[in-house]
């Protein structure tokens, strides 16, 4: 079933291979190599592509499978990646894990939860049987789809790099200079199977729509090489990246500091000198220190906290992610943690903010924006459903002043279409939003009424209907999609 690695003839994914080993020194003669192997196209090639190389490269070679336990035949990729390590006689790693169930107790995605779980097996297995590098399969179409899903997303350099091929942790991307046609091109040639995820052709998912209708699209009729260009892109998104941090480097040095009893405090005089990208630069690596990620840090978030620092008296506390509060005091900008193990917030986050008319308010707690806009009946027509950002509104069920809140005990309202009230509970109960999602997820409210669950339902005296005299446009904008439970979830492409 599974042909022995070959070396001969080379495709151009085996130079691709090779010229990328060579470019990042990827590999060194004699290491350790856990090679992560879902089953699917890209990681079968990255397998054999090393099992092939083992001999000239003195490499011990072992496979690591995560089972997310997501689908019926989960069990059937978990048998057929361990018959593929065995026929290629490398070491053989397994973990089963509940992601739903695991994304649920952190207030994360499905997708989150797999990645989260995926990398703490791999640093895990990696440690525990010491292996130097972890492989993954990721390849230059993965590059290009991440940097247009992170630009739409309003992403910096940062995002728009996307993966690199050799990260700090050990992990190693060598495939990220191939196209996918390349890798099918290969396992073709060299008879390798492999398995099929059908989620991967779930038109409900983005980076599918992304992947089969978009980048298409872009290639036919607009630049032929465009996921060439947009890969080319993201690498020099990512060269500068790091350029730009070893500039931050020294700044930090001098501008942030620890503060006795814990947290870290920003010298505010001089972060408001300088230029806005080293502010939120400087602001992230606050945040960053710690928890140890940027993971749920908005751009919204960085600017609101970097904010602070230009106040002329105390100012604060502003909640972050993650049980961090930022502060102005005479100390300058002061951030504070108090999170679980597990970066749950410690304690109830509480906000409301009153809108005076139509414009925009900013709710840095859910990191997102409300805008409101006048728009005639007619605009509302068959709009429901298309995108769950936004919504329309019976002008007369609008009455400023408006207020954006998070939930209070005892909220009730009556989802569109639904016969009666609900308690807002058991609303977010049933409908599967995370509980720290629930938590900030905006309200947008008129005279003690509920009018919009933001992103999630209208309530029905606030539908649109043909004795509508006048009608309200709400959207809610993201600056970090995954921050509202409906809406895709916003990681880049990391395992």
């Amino acid at each position: 079933m599974f042909p022995a690695p070959l070396l001969h003839p080379p495709t151009r994914l085996d130079r691709r291979f090779e010229e990328a080993l060579a470019r990042h020194r990827l590999i060194t003669a004699g290491d350790r190599v856990l090679v992560a192997v879902s089953g699917g196209p890209d990681s079968m090639a990255l397998l054999y592509l090393l099992a092939a190389r083992r001999e000239t490269l003195r490499l011990s070679l072992g496979v690591a499978h995560l089972d997310h336990l997501l689908r019926p035949e989960s069990g059937e990729d978990a048998a057929f990646v361990a018959r593929a390590a065995a026929a290629l006689g490398a070491s053989w790693h397994l973990e089963r894990v509940d992601v739903r169930a695991l994304g649920r107790r952190l207030g994360l995605s499905a997708e989150a939860a797999g990645r989260r779980a995926r990398l703490e097996f791999f640093a895990a297995t990696a440690r525990a049987f010491g292996y130097a590098r972890v492989a993954l399969g990721h390849h230059g179409d993965d590059l290009a789809e991440g940097l247009l899903l992170n630009l739409l997303r309003g992403a910096g350099p940062r995002g728009l790099g996307g993966m690199r091929p050799l990260r700090p942790d050990g992990i190693v991307r060598p495939l990220l200079a191939a196209r996918r046609a390349e890798v099918l091109e290969y396992l073709a040639l060299r008879k390798i199977p492999f398995r099929e995820d059908p989620s991967n052709r779930d038109p409900a998912i983005a980076r599918n729509r992304l992947r089969h209708r978009l980048l298409p699209q872009l290639e036919r009729e607009y630049r032929a090489g465009a996921a060439d260009a947009l890969r080319r892109a993201a690498e020099i998104c990512a060269a500068e990246d790091e350029w730009l941090e070893s500039l931050i480097d020294p700044l930090e040095e001098r501008l942030v500091r620890p503060r006795p009893g814990g947290g870290v405090t920003l010298d505010a005089a001089g972060l408001c000198a300088l230029p806005p990208a080293a502010r939120r630069r400087l602001v992230r690596r606050a945040f960053r220190r710690l928890t140890g990620t940027l993971e749920r840090l908005s751009f919204v978030h960085v600017e609101a906290a970097a904010a602070l620092a230009a106040s002329a008296a105390p100012a604060g506390p502003f909640r972050l992610p993650r049980g961090v509060r930022a502060l102005r005091t005479g100390e300058g900008l002061v951030f504070t943690a108090a999170a679980g193990p597990d970066g749950a917030v410690a304690g109830p986050v509480t906000f409301e903010y009153r809108l005076e008319g139509f414009g925009s308010i900013a709710i840095p707690e859910a990191g997102a924006t409300i805008a409101l806009a006048p728009v005639p009946p007619s605009a509302a027509a068959h709009r429901f459903g298309d995108d769950p950002r936004v919504a329309f509104l019976d002008g007369d069920a609008v009455r400023f002043p408006l207020t954006v809140r998070n939930r209070r005990a005892g909220d009730r309202f009556r989802p569109l279409g639904a016969p009666g009230t609900r308690k807002l509970k058991k609303f977010f109960r049933d409908a599967g939003v995370p509980a720290e999602q629930r938590a900030v997820c905006p309200l947008l409210v008129s005279e003690g009424r509920i009018l919009w669950v933001a992103g999630l339902r209208l309530d029905e005296a606030a539908r649109v209907t043909e004795e509508s005299r006048s009608a309200v446009r709400a959207e809610l904008r993201l600056a970090r999609p995954a921050t509202v439970a409906m809406f895709p979830p916003s990681e880049e492409p990391f395992p």
